[in-house]
C-alpha cells in the first residue's frame, strides 16, 4: 500500500492518504464512521464534526450530537443528544438526552432526559427524567420524574415523582409521590405515598411511620 502522510498539528496526530482501490482517487478514511473524502480541506471539515467517536484526555469540551462512544478522563463539560456510550472518569458535567450509558467515577453533575442507564461512584448531582436506571453510590442528589429504578448507597436526597424502586440503605432524605417500593434500612427522612415502604432501624421518634398508613411523615 503506497501511503502519503502528513501531520495535523491541531489535532496532533498523523493522517494517512490511501492509495489502495476503495475509490477511484486517493482519498482519507475516517477513523470514527468510515467515511471517506477526497479533499484535504473536506476531510478536516469532516473531522470537526464527525459523531463516529470521540476520545479525548482533558478537553475543554466535549459537543457531539450522534456518536458512537465518548470516552474521556477530565473534560470540563461533555455535551450530547444520541451517543451510544458516555464513560468518564473526572469530568465537570455529562449532559445528554438520549444516550444508551452514562458510567462516571466523580463527575461534578449528570443530566439526562431519556437513557437506558446512569451509573456514577461519586457525583455531584444525578438528574434524569425519564431513566431505565439510575444506579450510584455516593452522590450528593439524586432527581428524576420517572425513572425505571433508583440505586444508590449513601446519597445526600433522592428526589422522584413516579419510580418503579427506590433501595437505598443510608440517604439524607426520600421524597417521591408514587412508587411501587421504598426500601432503606436507615434514612433519615422518608416522605411519600408508595406502593410498599420497608424501614429497618428507626429512632423512636418515628414509631408513627407505619407502612399500612397511606402517608407517612
Amino acid at each position: 500500500m503506497c501511503c502519503k502522510t502528513f501531520f495535523n498539528p491541531c489535532a496532533g496526530f498523523r493522517i494517512y492518504k490511501c492509495h489502495q482501490n476503495c475509490r477511484v482517487s486517493p482519498h482519507f478514511h475516517c477513523p470514527g464512521c468510515k467515511d471517506t473524502r477526497i479533499r484535504r480541506k473536506d476531510f478536516f471539515s469532516h473531522l470537526s464534526y464527525c459523531p463516529g467517536s470521540v476520545s479525548t484526555s482533558i478537553p475543554g469540551n466535549v459537543s457531539t450530537s450522534c456518536p458512537g462512544n465518548v470516552s474521556i478522563l477530565c473534560p470540563g463539560s461533555v455535551s450530547a443528544l444520541i451517543p451510544g456510550n458516555v464513560s468518564t472518569s473526572y469530568p465537570g458535567s455529562v449532559s445528554t438526552s438520549i444516550p444508551g450509558n452514562v458510567s462516571t467515577s466523580c463527575p461534578g453533575n449528570v443530566s439526562t432526559s431519556c437513557p437506558a442507564s446512569v451509573s456514577t461512584s461519586i457525583p455531584g448531582n444525578v438528574s434524569t427524567s425519564c431513566p431505565g436506571s439510575v444506579s450510584t453510590s455516593i452522590p450528593g442528589n439524586v432527581s428524576t420524574s420517572w425513572p425505571g429504578n433508583v440505586s444508590t448507597s449513601c446519597p445526600g436526597s433522592i428526589s422522584t415523582l413516579i419510580p418503579r424502586n427506590v433501595s437505598t440503605s443510608y440517604p439524607g432524605s426520600v421524597s417521591t409521590s408514587k412508587p411501587s417500593n421504598v426500601s432503606t434500612p436507615s434514612p433519615a427522612f422518608v416522605k411519600d405515598q408508595p406502593g410498599s415502604i420497608q424501614l429497618q432501624h428507626t429512632s423512636k421518634n418515628s414509631r408513627s411511620c407505619q407502612p399500612n398508613f397511606p402517608r407517612m411523615y
